[in-house]
Protein backbone atom coordinates (compact mmCIF):
# COMPACT_ATOMS: atom_id res chain seq x y z
CA UNK A 1 0.00 0.00 0.00
CA UNK A 2 1.15 3.65 -1.27
CA UNK A 3 0.44 6.43 1.06
CA UNK A 4 -0.29 9.67 -1.32
CA UNK A 5 -1.78 13.10 -0.69
CA UNK A 6 -3.85 14.78 -2.96
CA UNK A 7 -4.50 18.55 -3.35
CA UNK A 8 -6.20 20.44 -5.66
CA UNK A 9 -3.72 23.64 -4.90
CA UNK A 10 -1.59 23.72 -8.20
CA UNK A 11 0.47 26.37 -7.62
CA UNK A 12 3.82 26.07 -8.86
CA UNK A 13 5.33 26.11 -6.19
CA UNK A 14 3.71 23.01 -4.49
CA UNK A 15 5.86 20.88 -6.98
CA UNK A 16 8.66 20.48 -4.16
CA UNK A 17 6.60 20.61 -1.33
CA UNK A 18 3.14 18.81 0.12
CA UNK A 19 0.76 21.63 1.05
CA UNK A 20 -0.46 21.56 4.85
CA UNK A 21 -3.93 20.67 3.28
CA UNK A 22 -3.01 18.11 1.38
CA UNK A 23 -5.59 15.13 1.78
CA UNK A 24 -3.83 11.80 2.25
CA UNK A 25 -5.12 8.39 0.51
CA UNK A 26 -3.54 5.43 -0.10
CA UNK A 27 -3.46 3.51 -3.25
CA UNK A 28 -2.07 -0.51 -3.72
CA UNK A 29 -1.46 -1.24 -7.62
CA UNK A 30 -5.03 -0.08 -7.91
CA UNK A 31 -7.39 2.33 -9.43
CA UNK A 32 -8.97 5.02 -7.71
CA UNK A 33 -11.24 8.24 -8.64
CA UNK A 34 -9.60 10.94 -6.96
CA UNK A 35 -12.78 12.72 -6.69
CA UNK A 36 -13.86 10.36 -4.44
CA UNK A 37 -10.66 10.48 -1.97
CA UNK A 38 -11.86 14.59 -1.02
CA UNK A 39 -15.42 14.30 -2.01
CA UNK A 40 -15.22 17.04 -4.68
CA UNK A 41 -15.97 16.72 -8.35
CA UNK A 42 -13.99 17.98 -10.50
CA UNK A 43 -14.71 19.19 -14.23
CA UNK A 44 -13.25 18.39 -17.27
CA UNK A 45 -9.25 19.25 -18.00
CA UNK A 46 -9.00 20.74 -14.18
CA UNK A 47 -5.90 19.96 -12.56
CA UNK A 48 -4.78 18.49 -9.31
CA UNK A 49 -1.47 17.67 -7.78
CA UNK A 50 -0.84 13.98 -6.08
CA UNK A 51 2.37 13.55 -3.97
CA UNK A 52 4.26 10.50 -3.04
CA UNK A 53 7.02 10.72 -1.10
CA UNK A 54 9.92 8.29 -0.33
CA UNK A 55 13.32 7.70 1.20
CA UNK A 56 16.81 6.21 -0.83
CA UNK A 57 19.88 5.41 0.59
CA UNK A 58 21.75 6.41 -2.26
CA UNK A 59 21.05 7.98 -5.80
CA UNK A 60 19.63 5.64 -8.46
CA UNK A 61 17.01 5.19 -10.92
CA UNK A 62 13.61 4.86 -9.87
CA UNK A 63 10.69 3.72 -12.38
CA UNK A 64 7.12 4.69 -11.76
CA UNK A 65 3.33 3.39 -13.65
CA UNK A 66 0.58 6.55 -13.23
CA UNK A 67 -1.95 6.98 -14.89
CA UNK A 68 -4.92 9.60 -15.44
CA UNK A 69 -7.91 10.60 -17.65
CA UNK A 70 -6.70 12.38 -19.73
CA UNK A 71 -3.62 13.99 -18.60
CA UNK A 72 -0.35 13.37 -16.48
CA UNK A 73 2.70 14.98 -15.85
CA UNK A 74 5.34 13.78 -14.07
CA UNK A 75 8.03 15.65 -11.57
CA UNK A 76 10.82 14.24 -9.33
CA UNK A 77 12.19 16.95 -6.84
CA UNK A 78 10.56 19.46 -9.00
CA UNK A 79 11.73 18.48 -11.95
CA UNK A 80 9.86 16.98 -15.19
CA UNK A 81 10.47 13.35 -15.68
CA UNK A 82 7.65 12.75 -18.02
CA UNK A 83 4.36 14.39 -19.70
CA UNK A 84 1.35 13.19 -21.68
CA UNK A 85 0.57 16.82 -22.57
CA UNK A 86 0.17 17.90 -25.23
CA UNK A 87 -2.10 15.77 -26.62
CA UNK A 88 -3.03 13.54 -23.96
CA UNK A 89 -3.20 9.78 -23.05
CA UNK A 90 -3.70 8.71 -26.72
CA UNK A 91 -6.79 6.29 -25.82
CA UNK A 92 -9.37 8.02 -22.93
CA UNK A 93 -7.39 6.05 -20.09
CA UNK A 94 -3.61 5.10 -19.77
CA UNK A 95 -1.20 3.62 -17.43
CA UNK A 96 2.55 4.86 -17.99
CA UNK A 97 6.05 3.94 -17.02
CA UNK A 98 8.54 6.38 -16.41
CA UNK A 99 11.44 6.69 -14.51
CA UNK A 100 14.06 9.24 -13.09
CA UNK A 101 17.59 9.64 -11.19
CA UNK A 102 16.64 10.15 -7.12
CA UNK A 103 19.08 11.73 -4.70
CA UNK A 104 20.10 9.91 -1.21
CA UNK A 105 17.62 11.09 1.30
CA UNK A 106 14.33 12.13 1.13
CA UNK A 107 12.59 12.48 -2.82
CA UNK A 108 9.31 13.46 -3.48
CA UNK A 109 7.28 12.20 -6.78
CA UNK A 110 4.44 14.93 -7.98
CA UNK A 111 1.99 14.05 -10.41
CA UNK A 112 -0.24 16.98 -12.03
CA UNK A 113 -3.61 14.91 -13.41
CA UNK A 114 -5.82 16.92 -15.87
CA UNK A 115 -9.24 15.52 -15.68
CA UNK A 116 -10.86 13.97 -18.63
CA UNK A 117 -14.53 14.40 -20.00
CA UNK A 118 -16.05 11.92 -17.30
CA UNK A 119 -13.74 10.34 -14.84
CA UNK A 120 -11.13 11.17 -11.67
CA UNK A 121 -9.59 7.87 -12.41
CA UNK A 122 -5.89 7.52 -11.18
CA UNK A 123 -3.74 4.35 -11.06
CA UNK A 124 -0.16 4.43 -9.34
CA UNK A 125 2.34 1.85 -8.95
CA UNK A 126 6.01 2.08 -8.23
CA UNK A 127 8.43 -0.53 -10.04
CA UNK A 128 9.94 -3.87 -8.77
CA UNK A 129 12.18 -2.70 -5.54
CA UNK A 130 11.14 0.82 -6.55
CA UNK A 131 14.61 0.83 -8.94
CA UNK A 132 15.69 -0.34 -11.92
CA UNK A 133 19.36 -1.53 -13.14
CA UNK A 134 19.03 -1.68 -17.37
CA UNK A 135 22.49 -2.80 -17.58
CA UNK A 136 21.98 -5.88 -14.79
CA UNK A 137 22.23 -9.54 -16.72
CA UNK A 138 19.35 -11.40 -16.86
CA UNK A 139 17.97 -14.35 -15.35
CA UNK A 140 15.40 -16.28 -16.48
CA UNK A 141 14.25 -19.11 -14.67
CA UNK A 142 11.06 -21.84 -15.46
CA UNK A 143 9.44 -25.48 -14.92
CA UNK A 144 8.63 -26.94 -17.74
CA UNK A 145 6.53 -29.57 -15.42
CA UNK A 146 4.61 -26.77 -14.16
CA UNK A 147 2.01 -26.41 -17.07
CA UNK A 148 -0.54 -22.62 -16.49
CA UNK A 149 -2.62 -23.50 -18.89
CA UNK A 150 -3.01 -22.84 -22.94
CA UNK A 151 -1.27 -20.93 -24.98
CA UNK A 152 -4.16 -18.36 -26.01
CA UNK A 153 -5.29 -16.46 -29.02
CA UNK A 154 -3.05 -13.46 -28.66
CA UNK A 155 -2.35 -13.37 -32.52
CA UNK A 156 -5.88 -11.33 -33.80
CA UNK A 157 -5.82 -8.94 -35.74
CA UNK A 158 -8.16 -5.82 -37.00
CA UNK A 159 -8.58 -5.92 -40.74
CA UNK A 160 -8.01 -8.65 -43.30
CA UNK A 161 -4.83 -9.29 -45.75
CA UNK A 162 -4.90 -7.85 -49.65
CA UNK A 163 -4.11 -10.43 -52.45
CA UNK A 164 -0.52 -9.03 -52.42
CA UNK A 165 0.31 -10.47 -48.93
CA UNK A 166 -2.05 -13.34 -48.62
CA UNK A 167 0.69 -15.74 -48.98
CA UNK A 168 2.42 -14.20 -46.13
CA UNK A 169 -0.52 -13.85 -44.28
CA UNK A 170 -0.92 -17.54 -44.08
CA UNK A 171 2.18 -18.35 -43.12
CA UNK A 172 1.83 -16.36 -39.85
CA UNK A 173 -1.64 -18.38 -39.20
CA UNK A 174 -3.24 -15.22 -37.99
CA UNK A 175 -6.02 -16.30 -35.59
CA UNK A 176 -8.87 -13.76 -35.70
CA UNK A 177 -9.23 -10.61 -37.56
CA UNK A 178 -12.04 -7.90 -36.73
CA UNK A 179 -13.50 -6.28 -39.26
CA UNK A 180 -13.64 -2.70 -38.09
CA UNK A 181 -12.71 0.04 -40.33
CA UNK A 182 -12.36 -2.12 -43.03
CA UNK A 183 -14.31 0.82 -44.85
CA UNK A 184 -11.58 3.70 -44.44
CA UNK A 185 -10.02 2.45 -47.76
CA UNK A 186 -7.23 0.01 -48.11
CA UNK A 187 -10.06 -2.55 -50.25
CA UNK A 188 -10.75 -0.71 -52.90
CA UNK A 189 -13.91 1.05 -51.49
CA UNK A 190 -15.71 2.37 -48.50
CA UNK A 191 -18.76 0.38 -49.59
CA UNK A 192 -18.04 -2.16 -47.43
CA UNK A 193 -18.95 -4.26 -44.24
CA UNK A 194 -20.49 -1.19 -42.13
CA UNK A 195 -24.69 -1.73 -41.55
CA UNK A 196 -25.14 1.31 -43.15
CA UNK A 197 -23.25 0.12 -46.44
CA UNK A 198 -24.59 -2.96 -46.09
CA UNK A 199 -28.27 -1.31 -45.79
CA UNK A 200 -28.08 1.66 -47.41
CA UNK A 201 -31.76 2.60 -47.39
CA UNK A 202 -33.12 2.51 -44.04
CA UNK A 203 -37.00 2.87 -45.61
CA UNK A 204 -36.42 -0.55 -47.08
CA UNK A 205 -38.01 -3.75 -46.30
CA UNK A 206 -35.11 -5.68 -43.69
CA UNK A 207 -36.67 -9.10 -45.25
CA UNK A 208 -36.47 -7.71 -48.65
CA UNK A 209 -32.56 -9.71 -49.90
CA UNK A 210 -33.06 -6.75 -52.53
CA UNK A 211 -32.23 -3.94 -49.77
CA UNK A 212 -29.03 -5.29 -49.26
CA UNK A 213 -25.47 -4.50 -51.14
CA UNK A 214 -23.10 -7.30 -49.79
CA UNK A 215 -21.09 -7.43 -53.22
CA UNK A 216 -17.84 -5.61 -51.63
CA UNK A 217 -18.27 -6.86 -47.65
CA UNK A 218 -18.30 -10.31 -49.53
CA UNK A 219 -15.13 -9.73 -51.31
CA UNK A 220 -13.56 -8.90 -48.22
CA UNK A 221 -14.67 -11.29 -45.76
CA UNK A 222 -13.38 -13.95 -48.75
CA UNK A 223 -9.96 -12.45 -48.07
CA UNK A 224 -9.91 -13.01 -44.54
CA UNK A 225 -11.54 -16.57 -45.17
CA UNK A 226 -8.31 -17.53 -47.50
CA UNK A 227 -6.01 -16.38 -45.28
CA UNK A 228 -6.86 -18.53 -42.75
CA UNK A 229 -8.21 -16.89 -39.82
CA UNK A 230 -11.72 -16.53 -38.48
CA UNK A 231 -14.42 -13.74 -38.63
CA UNK A 232 -14.86 -11.72 -35.62
CA UNK A 233 -17.58 -9.15 -37.14
CA UNK A 234 -18.00 -5.60 -35.14
CA UNK A 235 -21.69 -4.28 -36.60
CA UNK A 236 -22.31 -0.77 -36.50
CA UNK A 237 -19.65 2.11 -38.63
CA UNK A 238 -16.06 3.36 -38.00
CA UNK A 239 -15.21 6.33 -36.57
CA UNK A 240 -16.07 9.14 -38.40
CA UNK A 241 -14.01 12.43 -37.76
CA UNK A 242 -15.54 14.32 -41.07
CA UNK A 243 -18.16 17.19 -40.06
CA UNK A 244 -20.74 14.98 -41.67
CA UNK A 245 -22.05 11.65 -40.47
CA UNK A 246 -23.26 8.78 -42.33
CA UNK A 247 -22.94 5.52 -40.04
CA UNK A 248 -22.65 7.10 -36.57
CA UNK A 249 -26.29 8.51 -36.71
CA UNK A 250 -28.12 6.66 -34.11
CA UNK A 251 -30.24 4.69 -36.00
CA UNK A 252 -34.05 5.98 -36.46
CA UNK A 253 -35.55 2.86 -35.18
CA UNK A 254 -33.39 0.74 -32.82
CA UNK A 255 -35.79 -2.47 -33.39
CA UNK A 256 -35.38 -2.14 -37.23
CA UNK A 257 -31.53 -1.87 -36.84
CA UNK A 258 -31.68 -5.28 -34.84
CA UNK A 259 -33.21 -6.89 -37.81
CA UNK A 260 -31.05 -5.65 -40.22
CA UNK A 261 -27.87 -7.10 -38.33
CA UNK A 262 -30.06 -10.39 -37.92
CA UNK A 263 -29.95 -10.91 -41.51
CA UNK A 264 -26.22 -10.00 -42.31
CA UNK A 265 -26.10 -12.51 -39.81
CA UNK A 266 -27.85 -15.04 -41.61
CA UNK A 267 -25.94 -13.91 -44.78
CA UNK A 268 -22.50 -14.77 -43.46
CA UNK A 269 -23.81 -17.97 -41.36
CA UNK A 270 -26.53 -19.36 -42.75
CA UNK A 271 -26.78 -18.78 -46.77
CA UNK A 272 -29.65 -16.25 -46.48
CA UNK A 273 -29.60 -13.90 -49.48
CA UNK A 274 -27.23 -16.45 -51.67
CA UNK A 275 -24.66 -15.85 -48.92
CA UNK A 276 -22.55 -18.33 -46.97
CA UNK A 277 -21.75 -20.92 -43.89
CA UNK A 278 -18.94 -19.44 -42.66
CA UNK A 279 -18.01 -20.30 -38.96
CA UNK A 280 -18.48 -16.43 -37.23
CA UNK A 281 -18.90 -17.10 -33.80
CA UNK A 282 -18.17 -13.39 -32.64
CA UNK A 283 -20.64 -10.65 -33.38
CA UNK A 284 -19.71 -7.14 -31.66
CA UNK A 285 -22.23 -4.91 -31.12
CA UNK A 286 -21.09 -0.94 -32.32
CA UNK A 287 -17.38 0.49 -31.61
CA UNK A 288 -16.26 3.22 -29.04
CA UNK A 289 -19.33 4.68 -28.25
CA UNK A 290 -17.93 6.51 -25.37
CA UNK A 291 -15.54 8.01 -27.08
CA UNK A 292 -18.49 10.56 -28.39
CA UNK A 293 -19.65 11.01 -24.70
CA UNK A 294 -19.69 14.80 -23.80
CA UNK A 295 -18.20 15.82 -27.06
CA UNK A 296 -19.34 18.20 -29.14
CA UNK A 297 -18.31 16.39 -32.73
CA UNK A 298 -19.94 13.01 -32.19
CA UNK A 299 -16.96 10.69 -33.88
CA UNK A 300 -19.10 7.37 -32.93
CA UNK A 301 -22.47 7.65 -31.94
CA UNK A 302 -24.49 10.68 -32.41
CA UNK A 303 -26.77 10.25 -29.62
CA UNK A 304 -26.71 10.29 -25.60
CA UNK A 305 -25.32 7.81 -24.03
CA UNK A 306 -28.67 6.73 -22.44
CA UNK A 307 -29.63 6.04 -25.79
CA UNK A 308 -26.71 3.87 -26.94
CA UNK A 309 -27.29 1.55 -23.81
CA UNK A 310 -31.04 0.96 -25.12
CA UNK A 311 -30.07 0.29 -28.91
CA UNK A 312 -27.50 -1.76 -27.49
CA UNK A 313 -29.86 -3.77 -25.16
CA UNK A 314 -32.41 -4.24 -27.83
CA UNK A 315 -29.84 -5.65 -30.28
CA UNK A 316 -28.01 -8.46 -28.00
CA UNK A 317 -31.66 -9.22 -26.70
CA UNK A 318 -32.86 -9.64 -30.82
CA UNK A 319 -29.88 -11.23 -32.20
CA UNK A 320 -29.25 -13.62 -28.98
CA UNK A 321 -32.95 -15.02 -28.88
CA UNK A 322 -32.29 -15.99 -33.00
CA UNK A 323 -29.24 -16.68 -32.61
CA UNK A 324 -28.20 -18.70 -28.92
CA UNK A 325 -25.52 -20.46 -30.61
CA UNK A 326 -23.50 -17.42 -31.10
CA UNK A 327 -21.56 -14.59 -29.13
CA UNK A 328 -23.08 -11.41 -28.97
CA UNK A 329 -21.26 -8.95 -26.70
CA UNK A 330 -19.24 -5.33 -27.26
CA UNK A 331 -19.48 -2.40 -26.73
CA UNK A 332 -15.67 -1.70 -27.83
CA UNK A 333 -15.17 0.56 -25.13
CA UNK A 334 -12.74 3.07 -26.05
CA UNK A 335 -11.60 3.03 -21.66
CA UNK A 336 -14.14 5.59 -19.99
CA UNK A 337 -14.09 3.44 -16.58
CA UNK A 338 -17.28 5.77 -15.72
CA UNK A 339 -19.18 5.11 -18.87
CA UNK A 340 -18.32 1.46 -18.43
CA UNK A 341 -20.22 1.50 -15.21
CA UNK A 342 -23.36 3.32 -16.42
CA UNK A 343 -23.45 0.73 -19.74
CA UNK A 344 -23.67 -2.69 -17.11
CA UNK A 345 -25.50 -0.67 -14.51
CA UNK A 346 -28.67 -0.09 -17.75
CA UNK A 347 -27.90 -3.77 -18.67
CA UNK A 348 -28.97 -5.17 -14.94
CA UNK A 349 -31.35 -2.69 -14.71
CA UNK A 350 -34.62 -4.75 -15.29
CA UNK A 351 -33.45 -7.47 -16.85
CA UNK A 352 -29.64 -9.16 -17.00
CA UNK A 353 -29.09 -8.56 -20.56
CA UNK A 354 -26.60 -10.86 -22.35
CA UNK A 355 -23.05 -10.35 -22.64
CA UNK A 356 -21.10 -12.88 -23.94
CA UNK A 357 -17.95 -10.87 -24.61
CA UNK A 358 -16.89 -7.69 -23.09
CA UNK A 359 -14.73 -5.48 -25.60
CA UNK A 360 -12.09 -2.89 -24.91
CA UNK A 361 -9.19 -0.65 -26.81
CA UNK A 362 -6.05 1.20 -25.07
CA UNK A 363 -3.21 2.54 -26.83
CA UNK A 364 0.35 3.39 -25.18
CA UNK A 365 3.86 2.15 -24.33
CA UNK A 366 4.12 0.09 -21.43
CA UNK A 367 2.85 -3.34 -22.29
CA UNK A 368 1.84 -4.04 -18.81
CA UNK A 369 -1.35 -1.80 -19.51
CA UNK A 370 -2.95 -4.83 -20.98
CA UNK A 371 -2.84 -7.19 -17.51
CA UNK A 372 -3.50 -3.74 -15.59
CA UNK A 373 -6.29 -2.15 -16.91
CA UNK A 374 -7.78 -6.17 -18.24
CA UNK A 375 -8.08 -6.56 -14.61
CA UNK A 376 -9.97 -3.36 -13.72
CA UNK A 377 -12.11 -4.41 -16.79
CA UNK A 378 -12.77 -7.93 -15.06
CA UNK A 379 -13.38 -6.33 -11.87
CA UNK A 380 -15.67 -4.25 -12.88
CA UNK A 381 -17.86 -7.22 -14.81
CA UNK A 382 -17.56 -8.64 -12.24
CA UNK A 383 -18.81 -6.12 -10.16
CA UNK A 384 -22.19 -6.50 -11.68
CA UNK A 385 -22.55 -10.07 -12.11
CA UNK A 386 -20.87 -10.91 -15.12
CA UNK A 387 -18.86 -13.77 -13.64
CA UNK A 388 -18.17 -15.84 -17.07
CA UNK A 389 -17.69 -12.83 -19.98
CA UNK A 390 -14.79 -13.41 -22.37
CA UNK A 391 -12.55 -10.57 -22.00
CA UNK A 392 -11.24 -9.45 -25.26
CA UNK A 393 -8.94 -6.14 -26.44
CA UNK A 394 -9.16 -5.64 -29.69
CA UNK A 395 -7.63 -2.55 -30.43
CA UNK A 396 -4.18 -1.75 -29.28
CA UNK A 397 -0.71 -0.56 -30.65
CA UNK A 398 2.07 1.63 -29.26
CA UNK A 399 1.31 5.10 -29.33
CA UNK A 400 3.52 7.48 -27.23
CA UNK A 401 2.62 9.95 -24.57
CA UNK A 402 0.93 13.13 -25.79
CA UNK A 403 0.06 11.52 -28.86
CA UNK A 404 3.05 12.05 -31.05
CA UNK A 405 1.43 10.68 -34.60
CA UNK A 406 5.35 10.76 -36.47
CA UNK A 407 6.89 9.31 -33.46
CA UNK A 408 4.62 6.71 -32.83
CA UNK A 409 4.17 5.82 -36.63
CA UNK A 410 8.05 5.63 -36.98
CA UNK A 411 7.86 3.00 -34.01
CA UNK A 412 5.47 1.21 -35.20
CA UNK A 413 6.56 0.37 -38.07
CA UNK A 414 10.45 -0.87 -36.81
CA UNK A 415 11.60 -3.05 -34.33
CA UNK A 416 10.93 -1.31 -31.05
CA UNK A 417 7.01 -1.17 -32.24
CA UNK A 418 7.63 -5.42 -32.68
CA UNK A 419 9.47 -5.67 -29.34
CA UNK A 420 6.27 -3.98 -27.60
CA UNK A 421 4.01 -5.67 -29.39
CA UNK A 422 5.59 -8.84 -28.57
CA UNK A 423 5.69 -7.61 -24.63
CA UNK A 424 1.86 -6.73 -24.78
CA UNK A 425 1.48 -10.45 -26.05
CA UNK A 426 2.91 -12.24 -23.65
CA UNK A 427 1.53 -9.89 -21.03
CA UNK A 428 -2.11 -10.48 -22.41
CA UNK A 429 -1.36 -14.16 -21.65
CA UNK A 430 -0.44 -14.45 -18.50
CA UNK A 431 -3.07 -11.97 -17.60
CA UNK A 432 -7.16 -12.17 -17.63
CA UNK A 433 -7.26 -11.34 -21.02
CA UNK A 434 -8.87 -14.28 -23.15
CA UNK A 435 -7.68 -12.67 -26.79
CA UNK A 436 -5.89 -9.52 -28.24
CA UNK A 437 -6.52 -8.50 -31.76
CA UNK A 438 -3.70 -5.50 -32.89
CA UNK A 439 -4.79 -2.92 -34.73
CA UNK A 440 -4.08 -2.40 -37.45
CA UNK A 441 -3.58 -5.31 -40.72
CA UNK A 442 -5.39 -2.63 -43.04
CA UNK A 443 -3.67 -1.56 -46.27
CA UNK A 444 -2.51 1.89 -46.16
CA UNK A 445 -2.45 3.25 -42.21
CA UNK A 446 -0.08 4.26 -40.02
CA UNK A 447 -0.77 2.08 -37.13
CA UNK A 448 0.20 -1.15 -40.05
CA UNK A 449 2.95 -2.63 -38.17
CA UNK A 450 2.76 -5.99 -40.14
CA UNK A 451 2.84 -5.38 -43.94
CA UNK A 452 4.76 -2.39 -45.74
CA UNK A 453 2.02 -0.03 -47.65
CA UNK A 454 3.87 0.36 -50.98
CA UNK A 455 5.79 -2.91 -51.21
CA UNK A 456 3.61 -4.81 -49.42
CA UNK A 457 6.63 -6.93 -47.85
CA UNK A 458 6.38 -7.87 -44.17
CA UNK A 459 7.31 -5.39 -41.42
CA UNK A 460 8.97 -6.59 -38.23
CA UNK A 461 5.71 -7.03 -35.89
CA UNK A 462 4.28 -9.84 -38.68
CA UNK A 463 7.38 -11.94 -37.20
CA UNK A 464 5.44 -11.84 -33.75
CA UNK A 465 2.67 -13.34 -35.60
CA UNK A 466 5.03 -16.11 -36.73
CA UNK A 467 6.15 -16.62 -33.31
CA UNK A 468 2.81 -16.58 -31.35
CA UNK A 469 2.44 -19.69 -34.21
CA UNK A 470 5.01 -21.64 -32.80
CA UNK A 471 3.48 -20.89 -29.36
CA UNK A 472 -0.01 -22.06 -30.25
CA UNK A 473 1.01 -25.35 -31.60
CA UNK A 474 3.19 -26.43 -28.51
CA UNK A 475 0.29 -25.84 -26.70
CA UNK A 476 0.78 -25.50 -22.97
CA UNK A 477 1.82 -22.86 -21.03
CA UNK A 478 4.48 -23.36 -18.81
CA UNK A 479 6.25 -21.29 -15.83
CA UNK A 480 8.34 -19.06 -16.09
CA UNK A 481 9.94 -16.21 -13.78
CA UNK A 482 12.41 -13.46 -14.64
CA UNK A 483 14.85 -13.52 -11.42
CA UNK A 484 16.39 -10.55 -12.51
CA UNK A 485 17.17 -7.77 -15.64
CA UNK A 486 14.73 -4.76 -16.74
CA UNK A 487 12.85 -4.31 -19.78
CA UNK A 488 12.50 -8.18 -20.35
CA UNK A 489 9.09 -10.45 -20.85
CA UNK A 490 9.46 -13.98 -21.08
CA UNK A 491 6.82 -16.64 -22.14
CA UNK A 492 7.71 -20.82 -22.36
CA UNK A 493 5.58 -23.18 -23.89
CA UNK A 494 5.62 -27.15 -24.52
CA UNK A 495 3.51 -29.99 -26.59
CA UNK A 496 3.76 -32.54 -23.65
CA UNK A 497 6.17 -34.66 -25.13
CA UNK A 498 9.86 -32.85 -24.89
CA UNK A 499 8.99 -29.95 -27.59
CA UNK A 500 9.90 -27.23 -25.77
CA UNK A 501 9.57 -23.33 -27.06
CA UNK A 502 10.23 -19.84 -25.52
CA UNK A 503 10.06 -16.53 -26.69
CA UNK A 504 12.25 -13.35 -24.76
CA UNK A 505 11.77 -9.86 -25.53
CA UNK A 506 13.82 -7.11 -24.18
CA UNK A 507 11.69 -3.89 -24.36
CA UNK A 508 12.49 -0.06 -23.24
CA UNK A 509 10.23 2.79 -24.04
CA UNK A 510 13.30 5.30 -23.46
CA UNK A 511 15.26 6.85 -26.40
CA UNK A 512 18.05 6.49 -24.21
CA UNK A 513 19.05 2.58 -24.83
CA UNK A 514 20.76 0.45 -22.41
CA UNK A 515 24.05 -1.33 -23.51
CA UNK A 516 23.42 -5.47 -24.75
CA UNK A 517 22.42 -7.96 -21.72
CA UNK A 518 23.90 -11.37 -21.08
CA UNK A 519 20.66 -13.52 -20.59
CA UNK A 520 20.62 -17.34 -18.96
CA UNK A 521 17.78 -19.38 -19.01
CA UNK A 522 17.39 -22.13 -16.53
CA UNK A 523 14.91 -24.60 -16.49
CA UNK A 524 13.73 -27.13 -14.12
CA UNK A 525 12.98 -30.96 -15.49
CA UNK A 526 14.15 -29.81 -18.94
CA UNK A 527 17.95 -29.22 -19.78
CA UNK A 528 18.54 -27.48 -23.08
CA UNK A 529 20.62 -29.96 -25.59
CA UNK A 530 20.60 -29.09 -29.50
CA UNK A 531 18.75 -25.54 -29.11
CA UNK A 532 18.05 -23.64 -32.11
CA UNK A 533 17.44 -19.66 -31.32
CA UNK A 534 16.06 -17.31 -33.53
CA UNK A 535 16.64 -13.51 -34.00
CA UNK A 536 14.43 -10.36 -34.64
CA UNK A 537 16.15 -7.34 -34.55
CA UNK A 538 16.70 -4.56 -36.88
CA UNK A 539 18.98 -6.34 -39.05
CA UNK A 540 17.08 -10.74 -38.73
CA UNK A 541 13.77 -11.32 -39.67
CA UNK A 542 13.91 -14.70 -37.19
CA UNK A 543 18.03 -15.89 -38.44
CA UNK A 544 19.37 -18.50 -36.75
CA UNK A 545 22.08 -16.99 -33.95
CA UNK A 546 24.62 -18.37 -31.66
CA UNK A 547 24.11 -19.50 -28.02
CA UNK A 548 25.88 -21.73 -25.28
CA UNK A 549 24.43 -24.76 -23.30
CA UNK A 550 26.70 -25.42 -19.88
CA UNK A 551 27.61 -28.91 -18.46
CA UNK A 552 24.03 -28.72 -16.70
CA UNK A 553 22.05 -27.68 -19.71
CA UNK A 554 21.62 -24.08 -18.94
CA UNK A 555 20.95 -21.86 -21.72
CA UNK A 556 23.08 -18.04 -22.20
CA UNK A 557 23.46 -15.94 -25.24
CA UNK A 558 23.36 -11.91 -25.63
CA UNK A 559 20.31 -9.44 -26.45
CA UNK A 560 20.36 -5.81 -27.33
CA UNK A 561 17.76 -3.69 -26.60
CA UNK A 562 14.35 -3.80 -28.26
CA UNK A 563 14.69 -6.90 -29.71
CA UNK A 564 13.29 -10.55 -29.38
CA UNK A 565 14.50 -14.22 -29.67
CA UNK A 566 12.45 -17.62 -30.47
CA UNK A 567 14.49 -20.88 -29.08
CA UNK A 568 13.30 -23.92 -29.59
CA UNK A 569 14.88 -27.63 -28.75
Amino acid sequence: MYKLYLSRDVRDENLNMIPSDAVEFGISEDFIELDKVDKIDTFINSKSFVYYEFTREQAENVVFHAGADWYLTAFLNGKEIFTTRPGGNGSLFNVWEFGGECQAGRNLLTLEVGRGRATSLFFFGAGPNRSIDIDAPVKISGDTASLCGKIKLMNGVNNAPVDATLEAWKKAKISYVRNHDASISGYGSAHLVDVHMIFPDFDKDPYDPASYDFVLSDKYHKLIIDGGSKIFYRLGSRIEHEPKKYGTVMPRDFKKWAIICEHIVRHYTEGWADGFNYDIEYWEIWNEADLSSGEENKRTWSGTDEEFFEMYRITALHLKKNFPHLKIGGPALACSFSWMKSFLAYMTKDERVPIDFFSWHIYGTDPGNVSKIGKFVNNLLHEYGYLNVENILNEWNYIRAGADVACSALTIHGMKGAAFALAAMIEGQNSVVDMLMYYDARNGTWYNGIFDFYTKAPLKTYYDFVIWSKLLELGSQFKVEIDSGAGIYAIGATDGNGKVGMVVVRYFESDDLPEEAAVSINLKNFAWKNPAIYLLDAENDLAAVDCQVDAGGNLSFTMQANTAVYIEN
